[in-house]
């Protein structure tokens, strides 16, 4: 028997607009402390590098200028809902 893989939904977050490391440290945690709120899986992909999306040491192997693409595997509507719904609210907390 085989199982059927989670659907997944995508978006583009950025950590910073500009390159103050101690503005980067704090956009990173707050990404962090946001996807470990998810039981799911998540992703962080810039390019061909993609880590654990809870990871804050993989978050820090990244090239953090860079846009990313951030992925939640689930098949729960309502999560991924509430999930775009923090990272829209997220990528509002740079303007």
């Amino acid at each position: 028997m085989f199982k059927l893989k989670p659907q997944s939904e995508s978006c583009e977050i950025r950590i910073n607009k500009n390159n103050n490391m101690q503005d980067i440290m704090k956009r990173a945690n707050e990404l962090i402390k946001i996807t470990n709120t998810f039981k799911e899986d998540i992703d962080i992909s810039i390019g061909s590098y993609t880590i654990d999306g809870k990871s804050i040491m993989g978050l820090f192997s990244l090239n953090l200028s860079n846009p990313m693409v951030i992925t939640i595997h689930s098949d729960d509507k309502e999560s991924i809902k509430l999930f775009l719904d923090n990272m829209e609210e997220f990528n509002n907390g740079l303007n």
